[in-house]
C-alpha cells in the first residue's frame, strides 16, 4: 500500500461523517474510508473500482474539472461544493475541499474530505446558537475548529 493511501486509513476507523478519499489524476478512486462508503451505499472496495465521475451524473463535469483545475493552481486546494448520487439515487450536496499533494514518484493524486452540507450548516448553527445563549461555545467552536484542522491536515498531508 503506498504510504500516502496508509497515512489516509489511519483515520478510516473513526465514525466521523468526513468522507476522506483520495483519486488519481483522471478521477479513479484510490482510497475512501468507511464514511464515504455509509453516505453512498457502496463498499469501500466498490468505490475504489469507481471514477469520481461515476458519482456525478448530474454535476457538469466541466465544473468539476474546473474545481480539479482550481485546486492545481492553489497551494492550499480549494473549497466547493457538489452533488453526487448514492447507489439508491439520493442526491447528496458535499461540501469538500480538495488538494493536490505531489509524490515522490513525481505523480500527481488529489486528496479530499466531503462532508453531508447539511452537517456542515448544523455545526454553524450550533455555534450560533450557542453564542447567543453563552453557553457551550468553547464546545461548538473547538468541534468546528476540529472540523477544519482536520480538513486543512488530511488535504495537506505528504
Amino acid at each position: 500500500m503506498n504510504k500516502s493511501i496508509h497515512m489516509l486509513t489511519g483515520q478510516a476507523q473513526s465514525p466521523s461523517k468526513q468522507i476522506l478519499f483520495a483519486t488519481d489524476v483522471k478521477g479513479n478512486f484510490r482510497f475512501v474510508n468507511g464514511a464515504g462508503a455509509n453516505l453512498t451505499g457502496f463498499t469501500c472496495e466498490e468505490l475504489q473500482s469507481l471514477n469520481v465521475f461515476e458519482l456525478l451524473p448530474n454535476t457538469p463535469r466541466q465544473e468539476f474539472s474546473r474545481q480539479v483545475r482550481r485546486a492545481l493552481r492553489r497551494r492550499f486546494g480549494t473549497v466547493f461544493e457538489i452533488a453526487i448520487t448514492t447507489r439508491s439515487g439520493q442526491q447528496l450536496v458535499l461540501e469538500t475541499s480538495l488538494a493536490v499533494q505531489r509524490l515522490p514518484n513525481r505523480s500527481i493524486e488529489f486528496r479530499g474530505v466531503a462532508i453531508e452540507v447539511h452537517e456542515v450548516r448544523r455545526l454553524a448553527r450550533c455555534v450560533d446558537s450557542e453564542f447567543k445563549h453563552g453557553e457551550g461555545l468553547r464546545r461548538c467552536v473547538l468541534a468546528k475548529d476540529s472540523l477544519a484542522y482536520k480538513n486543512r491536515r488530511v488535504a495537506n498531508t505528504p
